[in-house]
């Protein structure tokens, strides 16, 4: 029985080395693209009373929202502010989610709920 196991083993062995070369090079390459994917995103950096909020941009539109975050609707990041700890948040056409984002960096207890129906804004650019 040892015998056979040990033959087994010899087979196996430059099978698993194989295996584990190919799963390091999996992960190199994995981290090439994550690196090259990160990299064409802009940080925008937002200050806010409770700290500060990083979004990261893919295009104008998306970067224009965030620095825009307190002046294109105010009565909306008034209104957001006056959510007490148990609330709930349905943020129904969220966009790409800045409102929610603001809420949930403002109340740590707030539960949100964003949803964007249409399919156009998960690609902006």
């Amino acid at each position: 029985m040892l015998l056979i196991f040990g033959k087994i083993t010899k087979l196996l062995k430059p099978l698993i080395c194989k295996f584990k070369t190919l799963i390091k090079l999996d992960k190199i390459i994995k981290k090439i693209i994550n690196l090259d994917l990160y990299s064409s995103f802009e940080n925008i950096l937002i200050k806010t009373e409770k700290g500060k909020i990083k979004f990261f941009g893919f295009g104008p539109i998306t970067i224009w929202k965030a620095q825009t975050l307190f002046i294109q609707e105010p009565e909306t990041i008034e209104w957001i502010e006056t959510f007490s700890n148990d609330s709930v948040f349905w943020d129904i056409g969220a966009n790409i989610g800045n409102y929610s984002i603001y809420a949930g960096n403002l109340n740590k207890n707030l539960k949100i709920l964003a949803f964007e129906p249409s399919a156009v804004n998960f690609f902006i650019e």
